[in-house]
């Protein structure tokens, strides 16, 4: 399946998380892991014509080289030999390539007889199997052999079992020795290295989601599988515009380590001037202990000067109040220090909590949407065709608000991100105007989507007049959010002030 969508090219990632991203038209496809199998061996039947080699050969080519045939290519024409040795596919003593060429790898040479031993078990075998490379080993030990490589996963680049021997093994090699169970997670796996090395393609992030998508210009695109789950191309995140995928990661750390914790000491504790621990006010008086219950040393001293406690008194206003501060603060250039930090920190943890509260907000009405509402309302549409008999064409507005909705809670979730990364000014400005309208209209939108719809199922009324009323103010609100949301986004990505 192919799709269109808008195509959002960073700029300038570095360290400005507020650079505007410039759309263009840019077209994906959804495929399958059999797609994936099928694009392999195309691959491998086109180099194998080309170069004169067997399909083994030129699939152990690939890999090697990473899935870029471009360089595979100017490399074999310029020196096959030394191709083939660094590949696995000849031995380094033997740089005689007509000896090899038209040779086919896969063809293994059975050795008869039970003259010599398994290299790998020391038995006599009245059957072994051995490579080109000569080294022979039994049946059985092939067979565990392979099974443990993929087991472990490491298949797709595996040797022969002879200890120093760089030889490759054929893939008709590991298909005699495996059985159907093995065969397939060898397959499964090498899909897998080939999507792990090819930037034209990446897996669905989705848990339990075996698509895949193709984009054969890479970078940050919104993909939308078919699964339903929607992401970024680029750095294989939740879709998260109009942010960069740069800002992303740095707010995902910012919520999951523990310099938010620390802020949130920073702010809201203070050290003890003995033991150097945290403490929190959580009492009106300004008289601290620090007490050896929790771990402390038994200090006690005044929150406001950290000062020793038995100096408080009538003197320095009262042992509920403390006008050593000022002074303090002013004599004291490392207390003075330890304040400001404090203040900035409370302020940025202020700023931080601020944002993150309207980005968590969105995200859960996102989640509700799109796990609660949608069914309800697929459910709901498909009542009123069986009940009330309106075509399915008749009702599909609902489904259609519904996504707009998740949608627009997707994205203004991101425009928090967006906005907290923003430097104040006119372009701020802008941004939180757009911003304000967008949030307007889809919380309205949001709102007329839950309007219960059991009075239009009611088989008593007759008169349809109510429920296409109803369906004109969605569709229209539908259309105007859906404007605005586009506005928010061409402001954004197209620059808001140029």
């Amino acid at each position: 399946m192919s799709d269109s969508d808008e195509d959002w090219d960073e700029e300038n990632e570095e360290d400005d998380y507020s650079q505007p991203i410039h759309v263009r038209q840019k077209s994906y496809s959804i495929l399958t892991i059999t797609d994936i199998s099928h694009k392999i061996q195309s691959a491998m039947e086109e180099y194998s014509e080309m170069f004169g080699i067997s399909a083994d050969e030129s699939l152990i080519l690939l890999n090697h080289y990473k899935w870029k045939p471009y360089k595979l290519q100017e490399d074999w024409f310029e020196n096959e030999s030394k191709v083939r040795i660094q590949a696995g596919i000849l031995e380094p003593s033997n740089t005689d390539i007509s000896k090899t060429r038209g040779k086919k790898l896969g063809s293994l040479k059975l050795v008869h007889g039970t003259q010599g031993l398994c290299q790998i078990c020391f038995e006599d075998r009245a059957e072994r199997d051995a490579l080109m490379c000569g080294h022979a080993f039994c049946c059985n030990c092939w067979s565990c052999y392979l099974e443990d490589l993929i087991r472990q996963g490491t298949i797709v680049h595996a040797i022969c079992p002879n200890f120093g021997c760089t030889f490759k093994i054929p893939e008709s090699m590991i298909k005699k020795y495996s059985n159907g169970e093995n065969y397939n997670k060898y397959l499964k796996l090498k899909c897998d290295n080939f999507i792990a090395m090819n930037p034209m393609y990446r897996f669905c992030p989705y848990p339990g989601c075996d698509y895949v998508a193709e984009f054969s210009n890479m970078g940050i695109h919104e993909i939308s599988c078919n699964c339903g789950y929607v992401f970024c191309f680029n750095c294989g995140d939740e879709a998260h515009r109009p942010t960069l995928c740069l800002a992303v990661k740095d707010w995902t750390i910012k919520n999951s380590a523990e310099s938010e914790n620390i802020n949130w000491i920073l702010a809201n504790t203070k050290q003890c001037p003995s033991c150097r621990k945290p403490i929190e006010k959580n009492q009106g008086c300004n008289h601290m202990t620090c007490y050896r219950d929790f771990g402390g040393c038994g200090y006690e001293f005044c929150w406001l000067c950290s000062g020793i406690w038995s100096e408080h008194g009538s003197t320095t206003g009262g042992y509920y109040k403390c006008n050593k501060y000022e002074d303090l603060v002013a004599k004291n250039e490392a207390f003075k220090s330890q304040e400001s930090q404090r203040k900035s920190a409370k302020t940025e943890l202020d700023k931080y909590m601020w944002y993150f509260e309207r980005f968590n907000n969105h995200s859960k009405a996102q989640i509700l949407a799109k796990d609660k509402q949608m069914p309800q309302i697929e459910k709901k549409m498909q009542q009123l065709h069986d009940i009330k008999q309106y075509p399915i064409g008749e009702v599909e507005f609902l489904k259609l608000a519904v996504e707009q909705v998740i949608r627009c809670r997707r994205v203004l979730k991101w425009t928090y991100v967006f906005g907290y990364y923003l430097a104040p000014g006119l372009e701020k400005n802008l941004f939180e105007h757009l911003q304000e309208k967008l949030e307007e209209n889809t919380d309205h939108l949001h709102e007329l989507v839950e309007k219960p719809l059991d009075e239009f199922l009611d088989l008593n009324i007759t008169d349809k007049s109510k429920f296409y009323h109803y369906k004109s103010d969605l569709t229209n609100y539908f259309q105007v959010t859906k404007q605005f949301f586009e506005n928010l986004l061409d402001g954004i990505e197209n620059g808001l002030t140029s």
